[in-house]
């Protein structure tokens, strides 16, 4: 124990390493993928397919997150590493958006933090809470079929929000209407 100690200085300390070593892991892995080597779709389907397929078989990874996020990210606000791995994917996916959008295949108003944030969002939440929808919904969220059809709903989801034409949308603040107009596709 006190090895530990005398190499990470305090309990703080050991979970801030332990917090970098999975989010290292999650971005070596992605790193691996080569999305730039892909055509546009084909590496966004790829990101969202590693992305659904990594949260599934790493339950481990998200009970860190929740433990993190019930701390309001306090620890991760610690680690410059982590926000360093992170830059690397937010380029890989401004180029994918970039290549599709040049390619006429993608909408061009889309930012690439809240696309991985909802790839994120599609991939996380019913592995998350999986016992409690399981619960209310009397099905296993864990069964294979039913994890099937989740994964080819979460790939259809956003790729037919990516691909679908720009219809502009002005949206006002909180408790008010929103307003949508048409406007012509920006790909």
């Amino acid at each position: 124990m006190r090895l530990l100690y005398a190499y990470f200085g305090d309990k703080n300390g050991l979970y801030i390493a332990v917090l970098e070593d999975v989010y290292t892991e999650i971005r070596a892995a992605e790193q691996q993928l080569k999305l730039d080597d892909l055509e546009p779709i084909a590496a966004m389907s790829e990101l969202i397919d590693f992305t659904f397929t990594f949260f599934g078989q790493h339950q481990n990874y998200i009970a860190l997150i929740n433990t993190e996020n019930l701390q309001r990210g306090r620890n991760m606000r610690k680690s410059r590493k982590i926000a360093d791995l992170t830059l690397p994917l937010v380029a890989s996916i401004e180029s994918i958006l970039r290549r599709g959008v040049a390619a006429g295949l993608f909408r061009g108003d889309v930012d690439p933090i809240q696309l991985y944030v909802s790839i994120t969002a599609m991939s996380y939440f019913h592995v998350s809470n999986r016992y409690t929808l399981s619960a209310m919904f009397d099905k296993d969220l864990g069964d294979s079929d039913w994890l099937a059809l989740r994964r080819e709903h979460a790939q259809d989801m956003i790729l037919t929000w990516l691909t679908a034409p720009v219809g502009e949308r002005k949206y006002k603040s909180a408790g008010s209407k929103t307003t949508a107009r048409a406007s012509k596709p920006s790909r």
